[in-house]
Protein backbone atom coordinates (compact mmCIF):
# COMPACT_ATOMS: atom_id res chain seq x y z
CA UNK A 1 0.00 0.00 0.00
CA UNK A 2 2.95 2.35 0.81
CA UNK A 3 4.48 1.82 -2.59
CA UNK A 4 1.35 2.70 -4.52
CA UNK A 5 0.83 5.77 -2.35
CA UNK A 6 4.86 7.00 -2.91
CA UNK A 7 3.72 6.09 -6.71
CA UNK A 8 0.35 8.14 -7.35
CA UNK A 9 2.07 11.20 -5.37
CA UNK A 10 4.63 12.11 -7.65
CA UNK A 11 1.54 11.61 -10.47
CA UNK A 12 -0.69 14.16 -9.14
CA UNK A 13 2.28 16.82 -7.90
CA UNK A 14 4.12 17.12 -11.19
CA UNK A 15 1.18 16.13 -13.82
CA UNK A 16 -0.58 19.39 -15.33
CA UNK A 17 -3.26 19.75 -17.71
CA UNK A 18 -3.28 23.12 -20.00
CA UNK A 19 -5.79 23.60 -22.78
CA UNK A 20 -9.32 25.13 -23.90
CA UNK A 21 -12.23 23.09 -24.26
CA UNK A 22 -16.22 23.04 -25.48
CA UNK A 23 -18.21 20.26 -24.03
CA UNK A 24 -21.97 19.80 -24.57
CA UNK A 25 -23.88 16.57 -22.50
CA UNK A 26 -27.29 15.61 -21.33
CA UNK A 27 -28.29 15.18 -17.94
CA UNK A 28 -29.10 11.12 -17.73
CA UNK A 29 -31.96 11.16 -15.22
CA UNK A 30 -33.98 12.80 -17.56
CA UNK A 31 -32.77 11.48 -20.58
CA UNK A 32 -34.41 8.17 -18.88
CA UNK A 33 -37.19 9.77 -17.03
CA UNK A 34 -37.72 11.09 -13.54
CA UNK A 35 -40.22 12.33 -11.01
CA UNK A 36 -39.85 16.27 -11.84
CA UNK A 37 -40.82 14.88 -15.33
CA UNK A 38 -43.63 12.61 -14.54
CA UNK A 39 -40.90 9.64 -15.22
CA UNK A 40 -41.01 10.63 -19.08
CA UNK A 41 -37.82 11.28 -20.91
CA UNK A 42 -36.90 15.12 -20.77
CA UNK A 43 -34.21 16.63 -22.34
CA UNK A 44 -31.73 19.07 -19.76
CA UNK A 45 -28.82 19.90 -21.47
CA UNK A 46 -25.49 21.75 -20.71
CA UNK A 47 -23.11 23.62 -22.88
CA UNK A 48 -19.93 24.82 -21.56
CA UNK A 49 -16.35 26.41 -22.35
CA UNK A 50 -13.46 25.70 -20.11
CA UNK A 51 -9.88 27.01 -19.96
CA UNK A 52 -7.54 24.79 -17.75
CA UNK A 53 -4.03 26.13 -16.73
CA UNK A 54 -1.72 24.66 -14.28
CA UNK A 55 -4.62 22.17 -13.32
CA UNK A 56 -6.47 25.46 -12.52
CA UNK A 57 -10.18 25.43 -14.35
CA UNK A 58 -12.24 28.42 -15.20
CA UNK A 59 -15.83 28.19 -17.12
CA UNK A 60 -18.58 29.66 -18.28
CA UNK A 61 -21.72 27.66 -19.42
CA UNK A 62 -25.55 27.33 -19.30
CA UNK A 63 -28.03 24.90 -18.75
CA UNK A 64 -31.51 24.35 -20.60
CA UNK A 65 -34.08 22.38 -19.45
CA UNK A 66 -36.99 23.40 -21.01
CA UNK A 67 -39.88 21.64 -20.07
CA UNK A 68 -39.12 23.10 -17.46
CA UNK A 69 -38.91 26.85 -18.64
CA UNK A 70 -35.69 26.71 -16.73
CA UNK A 71 -32.01 28.11 -17.74
CA UNK A 72 -29.06 28.46 -15.82
CA UNK A 73 -26.15 30.32 -16.72
CA UNK A 74 -22.58 29.47 -14.34
CA UNK A 75 -19.33 30.56 -14.11
CA UNK A 76 -17.24 28.08 -12.71
CA UNK A 77 -13.48 27.29 -10.22
CA UNK A 78 -12.41 24.32 -10.19
CA UNK A 79 -8.93 22.49 -10.09
CA UNK A 80 -7.71 19.16 -11.53
CA UNK A 81 -6.59 16.06 -10.22
CA UNK A 82 -4.94 13.79 -12.99
CA UNK A 83 -4.90 10.28 -12.21
CA UNK A 84 -3.45 7.22 -14.22
CA UNK A 85 -4.24 3.89 -14.92
CA UNK A 86 -2.66 1.46 -16.65
CA UNK A 87 -5.07 -1.72 -18.95
CA UNK A 88 -3.35 -3.87 -20.54
CA UNK A 89 0.00 -1.70 -21.07
CA UNK A 90 -2.63 1.19 -21.96
CA UNK A 91 -2.42 3.97 -19.91
CA UNK A 92 -6.13 5.60 -18.84
CA UNK A 93 -6.03 9.24 -18.19
CA UNK A 94 -8.65 10.03 -15.37
CA UNK A 95 -9.04 13.66 -14.24
CA UNK A 96 -11.35 14.01 -10.79
CA UNK A 97 -12.50 18.10 -10.70
CA UNK A 98 -14.40 19.52 -8.20
CA UNK A 99 -15.17 22.83 -8.72
CA UNK A 100 -17.81 25.83 -7.73
CA UNK A 101 -20.38 27.10 -9.68
CA UNK A 102 -21.94 30.49 -9.09
CA UNK A 103 -24.98 30.78 -10.94
CA UNK A 104 -28.09 32.37 -12.07
CA UNK A 105 -31.25 30.78 -12.48
CA UNK A 106 -33.84 32.17 -14.86
CA UNK A 107 -37.56 31.02 -14.90
CA UNK A 108 -40.36 31.97 -17.03
CA UNK A 109 -43.38 31.17 -18.69
CA UNK A 110 -45.51 28.68 -16.29
CA UNK A 111 -42.32 26.89 -14.70
CA UNK A 112 -43.52 23.72 -16.54
CA UNK A 113 -47.29 24.03 -15.59
CA UNK A 114 -46.86 24.81 -12.00
CA UNK A 115 -47.44 28.23 -11.78
CA UNK A 116 -50.22 30.20 -13.99
CA UNK A 117 -49.37 33.16 -16.29
CA UNK A 118 -46.32 34.22 -17.18
CA UNK A 119 -44.31 34.48 -14.19
CA UNK A 120 -40.39 36.00 -14.66
CA UNK A 121 -37.89 35.64 -12.36
CA UNK A 122 -34.04 35.26 -11.76
CA UNK A 123 -32.21 33.91 -9.12
CA UNK A 124 -28.87 33.91 -7.39
CA UNK A 125 -27.31 30.50 -6.39
CA UNK A 126 -24.02 28.59 -5.69
CA UNK A 127 -23.72 25.20 -6.95
CA UNK A 128 -20.94 22.12 -6.61
CA UNK A 129 -20.17 20.12 -9.70
CA UNK A 130 -18.05 17.05 -8.86
CA UNK A 131 -16.79 15.46 -11.94
CA UNK A 132 -14.44 12.69 -13.51
CA UNK A 133 -13.30 12.97 -16.95
CA UNK A 134 -11.35 10.16 -18.59
CA UNK A 135 -9.29 11.23 -21.96
CA UNK A 136 -10.52 8.80 -24.85
CA UNK A 137 -8.55 10.38 -27.28
CA UNK A 138 -5.69 13.36 -27.91
CA UNK A 139 -8.83 15.61 -28.52
CA UNK A 140 -11.76 14.27 -27.14
CA UNK A 141 -12.62 13.03 -23.33
CA UNK A 142 -16.33 11.90 -21.76
CA UNK A 143 -16.87 13.65 -18.73
CA UNK A 144 -19.87 12.48 -16.20
CA UNK A 145 -20.50 15.46 -13.92
CA UNK A 146 -22.79 15.32 -10.55
CA UNK A 147 -24.41 18.78 -9.91
CA UNK A 148 -25.75 19.99 -6.93
CA UNK A 149 -27.72 23.13 -7.11
CA UNK A 150 -29.66 24.60 -4.40
CA UNK A 151 -32.72 25.74 -6.06
CA UNK A 152 -33.33 29.45 -4.98
CA UNK A 153 -36.17 29.45 -7.33
CA UNK A 154 -38.32 26.61 -5.88
CA UNK A 155 -37.76 28.20 -2.58
CA UNK A 156 -39.17 31.86 -3.34
CA UNK A 157 -42.35 30.23 -5.72
CA UNK A 158 -43.24 27.08 -3.80
CA UNK A 159 -43.86 26.35 -0.09
CA UNK A 160 -41.28 23.56 1.65
CA UNK A 161 -44.02 20.70 1.61
CA UNK A 162 -44.21 20.56 -2.05
CA UNK A 163 -40.14 20.13 -2.37
CA UNK A 164 -39.20 16.60 -3.42
CA UNK A 165 -35.91 17.10 -2.77
CA UNK A 166 -34.20 15.35 -0.01
CA UNK A 167 -31.22 17.22 0.66
CA UNK A 168 -31.53 21.10 1.76
CA UNK A 169 -28.92 23.66 2.89
CA UNK A 170 -29.79 27.16 4.80
CA UNK A 171 -33.96 25.32 4.22
CA UNK A 172 -33.48 25.52 0.69
CA UNK A 173 -34.16 22.43 -1.61
CA UNK A 174 -30.83 21.11 -3.65
CA UNK A 175 -31.30 18.99 -7.18
CA UNK A 176 -28.67 16.88 -8.64
CA UNK A 177 -28.07 16.60 -11.89
CA UNK A 178 -25.78 14.07 -13.51
CA UNK A 179 -24.62 14.93 -16.79
CA UNK A 180 -22.97 12.91 -19.37
CA UNK A 181 -20.43 14.87 -21.68
CA UNK A 182 -18.44 14.49 -24.63
CA UNK A 183 -15.11 16.73 -24.47
CA UNK A 184 -13.40 18.67 -26.99
CA UNK A 185 -10.30 19.79 -26.19
CA UNK A 186 -7.48 22.03 -27.58
CA UNK A 187 -4.18 21.70 -26.54
CA UNK A 188 -1.96 24.70 -25.55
Amino acid sequence: MKNLLFLLLPTIVFSQDNYMSFSAGVDINNIVGAGVTDNSSQLNYVVQFTMVSQNIEVSLGTEAFPVLDLRRYFVGAGYHFPLYAYVSRNEIKTTFIPSIEPSLIDRHGTWGGGLSGDNKSSHLSMALNLALQWDISDSFSIQYSANFLPRTDLKTKYPADMWNEKIKVANTPVTTSNFIKLVYRIER
